[in-house]
């Protein structure tokens, strides 16, 4: 039977969800944007999340943070919708472009938690009044985890509208997995995918390529990844996969229409971990188009994605 504790991390409410006896637990902070802080399956760390309280409290390199009402880039931080000009403030300096929309460190509320001999289920909302003038339109974002006493984790992100009038939308997710204490020493295996070509800002310059280094499984070593990807039809669900030993870490994603048909992966500073980033729209959507939704009043977008671990010989 699936258990849970609460205790309080950085003045914040955590939710510790596990299976006795069978190594697989999850770690969940409803009020910072949902963030998923851990995860066990079978005894073994898959998530790298905020280890300390000043972590969190600085936010560093978005780890597990939800991506709404745009994910990646949004280029010089504005963009035009129905014959309006809105901007959002500069959060990438480097760039000069807002990055990853507002859902980092929104308060999300815990709605339910559901206990099962085998399966547990988290289920956390979020209600946007559409107060904040570079994005006036209402909306509700939703998140579940699901997880299972064979190992198994999924989470399904979904954004409705709640306004009167259509929006334009993408959503993503930021997690950074990992096997052991270094990306170096792991093996990428990636779907067929084509790589988005960006100038020296990071936003597409509307050229793709096929993209072939790690088509089978290859050492990461030294390689460093801020990549771009579109997949091209996957037949439903795309996957990634991490390799150390006899240790294979299986990532998927939904594809097709209206679903994570783009990915981002990302070798932070620290080489600790791999960021694999689901998104449904391509970086600086709200200009290009690309994948870009416009929800009408009562419309979503939704998508699901999910990872297990497997242990072969």
């Amino acid at each position: 039977m699936y258990e849970y504790e609460k205790d309080t991390f950085a003045g914040l409410e955590r939710y510790r969800v596990f299976h006795p006896g069978s190594g697989n637990s999850c770690t969940v902070i409803p009020g910072h944007g949902g963030h998923l802080q851990e995860v066990l399956l079978g005894g073994v760390s898959v998530i790298d999340g905020f280890e300390t309280e000043e972590e969190l409290e600085k936010n560093l390199k978005s780890k597990s943070a939800l991506l709404f009402p745009f994910p990646n880039r949004l280029k010089e931080r504005r963009y035009e919708h129905a014959g309006q000009h809105y901007q959002f403030p500069i959060n990438n300096p480097a760039t000069g472009n807002a990055i990853h929309g507002i859902g980092r460190r929104v308060d999300m509320t815990l709605h339910s938690i559901e206990l099962g001999e085998e399966e547990a289920d988290l289920h956390l909302r979020y209600e946007y009044t559409g107060d904040n003038p570079a994005y006036p339109f209402a909306f509700a974002f939703s998140l579940s985890y699901y997880f299972r006493a064979d190992g198994r984790f999924d989470l399904s992100l979904g954004l409705h509208n709640f306004s009167n009038v259509p929006i334009p939308a993408g959503i993503g997710w930021h997690p950074y997995f990992k096997l052991g204490e270094s990306v170096d020493a792991l093996e990428l295996k990636m779907p067929p995918v084509h790589q988005i070509q960006i100038d020296e800002y990071m936003i597409p310059t509307g050229a793709q390529s096929p993209y072939r280094t790690f088509q089978d499984f290859r050492p990461i070593g030294d390689t460093t990844l801020d990549n771009g990807f579109y997949l091209p039809e996957q037949g439903g669900r795309a996957e990634v996969m991490l390799r150390k030993g006899p240790q294979q870490l299986h990532y998927w994603q939904e594809t097709g229409s209206g679903k994570y048909n783009f990915i981002q992966v990302y070798t932070p500073p620290s080489r600790k971990s791999l960021a694999l980033e689901p998104m449904t729209c391509n970086i600086d959507a709200f200009n290009n188009g690309d994948g870009l939704q416009v929800l009408e009043p009562g419309q979503g977008v939704m998508g699901r994605c999910g990872f297990y671990l497997m242990q072969n010989g």
